[in-house]
């Protein structure tokens, strides 16, 4: 009996010890959680990267330094508050994400983190942004429009374009004015515009994988229950992990 248990011990051992080993293995993605990044936000943004195969921590402003950014293969901003992010984070803070980016760290911004990526985050433009939009700015896609909706977008995923209706609130549109500097991922469904308007975006920055996105698929169902809104086809959420494999690998799959 004894031996039994000894036995069963170690068989625990090797259980605990190789899901620890696997953990390490996986990448890293730190997501900002402090002042300007919403909850529900937060949550679907951690939820996607581990349901792409990543090991999450959540960071304050406070916290970013190059020792950490280092440890990690993907820095996540959540959706929110772009001006209440801008004001939270200092000069170093700034650059050091800048300089995480350009020696090869990767960069997903979730509506309020793609108004950050641009080089000011307010309309008078007096609130510095990240400034890694090559060639174009963010605009309000429903300028005065503070409510959520399901809006249609068409995604672009290698040799195939489909429409799914996804979550927005208070996103914006992708305006450049050099044409082919980006990857186009998705468009809003806009009839009435002359040109699709731009809802997702993939780029380099330095040696950094950079996706934009002005509409929320990571968000939780809770989140579109609250609002009393409906998602005709459902939950978006490969469409989250599509995009942080797009930031770690520059594809749509690990494959």
């Amino acid at each position: 009996m004894r031996n039994l248990t000894r036995l069963v011990s170690i068989f625990v051992l090797l259980i605990v010890s190789n899901s620890a080993l696997g953990a390490s293995k996986k990448p890293l993605a730190l997501i900002y959680k402090d002042s300007g990044s919403c909850f529900a936000c937060e949550v679907g943004a951690r939820a996607a990267a581990e349901d792409a195969g990543m090991k999450t921590r959540y960071i304050s402003a406070d916290e970013i330094t190059p020792s950490l950014l280092k440890k990690a293969q993907l820095w996540i901003q959540p959706g929110g508050n772009a001006i209440d992010v801008a004001k939270r984070m200092d000069p170093k803070a700034y650059g050091y994400l800048k300089d995480y980016i350009e020696q090869g760290g990767n960069y997903l911004g979730y509506c309020a983190g793609a108004f950050f990526a641009d080089y000011f985050v307010d309309n008078d433009n007096t609130i510095p942004g990240l400034g890694i939009i090559p060639g174009g700015v963010t605009k309000d896609y429903l300028p005065g429009d503070t409510g959520a909706h399901i809006l249609p977008v068409r995604w672009h995923r290698n040799d195939k374009t489909f429409v799914r209706h996804l979550f927005f609130g208070e996103g914006p549109v992708f305006v450049f004015e050099t044409p082919g500097t980006v990857e186009i991922i998705g468009e809003y469904v806009d009839n009435e515009a002359s040109a699709p308007p731009i809802a997702v975006v993939q780029f380099k920055h330095g040696k950094g994988n950079v996706v934009l996105t002005a509409i929320h698929p990571e968000v939780p169902a809770w989140a579109r229950w609250y609002y009393g809104l409906e998602d005709p086809d459902g939950s978006d959420r490969d469409l989250a992990v599509e995009l942080v494999n797009r930031a770690l690998f520059g594809k749509p799959s690990q494959q």
